[in-house]
């Protein structure tokens, strides 16, 4: 996990720190918001994002709300951490769709939960498919500035082993590939995970249609050469319907 640590270095984060490095995370210190910005401008892997309640009262509550209305950015979880944080305050930080707030002093096991809770419901991981190399390059820089996590497999029994290794919020896979098809890996997959986005594309698009692609359970169609902000608005689309259907059923 990559941490963007936002503070001005007060005494009484020096536990966190520590605690991060023997958690085997990693750690990037700005002390300020626009030095943190820049960060998470050049920085793609950055998972979760601390932000020191001083702070977050001198600009940092503008920083969230411009988090959260960027599509790129949007995504990444934001912990507020402070030792003095009232009921008003507190409120404003919810507004701010802030992920969880740290009440300093912590414990070592109440911080490590926050953190792994608020990286597990924060970037999604989606999975390419695909036979050909150039693609999945290809769709893995996309994905990546937009900063999901991204997984590759060159097959649909390669993908087929991810998906039950790892967890996987969306798959986007080729139909025609050597062994089972992407329409057959879509049929696994929903079996494992009913409620799996997949996205299917082809170079055959004259022997499918968008139509019977969705009729068959797919969650987006695209014909080769797709356009690339069209797959990522679908892509984001479907990320959220089951994100809302998720926290609904829970």
């Amino acid at each position: 996990m990559k941490i963007l640590v936002i503070a001005e270095s007060p005494e009484n984060w020096q536990p966190l720190l520590q605690w991060i490095d023997e958690f085997g995370w990693n750690a990037v210190r700005k002390s300020s918001c626009r030095e943190g910005m820049k960060e998470l401008e050049k920085n793609l892997e950055i998972d979760v994002i601390l932000l020191d309640t001083g702070i977050a009262e001198d600009g940092g509550l503008m920083m969230l709300h411009n988090l959260k209305k960027d599509r790129r950015l949007h995504w990444l979880p934001a912990i507020v951490v402070g030792d003095a944080i009232d009921s008003d305050v507190v409120f404003r930080y919810n507004d701010s769709s802030v992920t969880n707030i740290v009440i300093l002093p912590t414990s070592k096991d109440t911080f490590q939960a926050k953190l792994l809770k608020a990286c597990d419901e924060g970037r999604p991981t989606v999975l390419i498919v695909d036979d050909e190399e150039f693609i999945r390059d290809l769709l893995h820089d996309i994905l990546a500035l937009e900063r999901y996590r991204v997984a590759t497999a060159a097959s649909a029994e390669e993908a087929l082993e991810i998906l039950k290794e790892r967890r996987i919020d969306a798959v986007i896979t080729d139909i025609m590939m050597p062994g089972k098809s992407g329409m057959e890996l879509m049929a696994e997959a929903k079996q494992m995970k009913q409620d799996l986005p997949v996205i299917l594309i082809t170079g055959y698009a004259g022997q499918y249609t968008p139509e019977s692609a969705i009729g068959n359970g797919a969650d987006g169609f695209f014909a080769k050469p797709f356009k690339n902000v069209e797959l990522s608005y679908t892509l984001r689309g479907v990320l959220e319907r089951t994100r809302r259907t998720t926290i609904m059923n829970h």
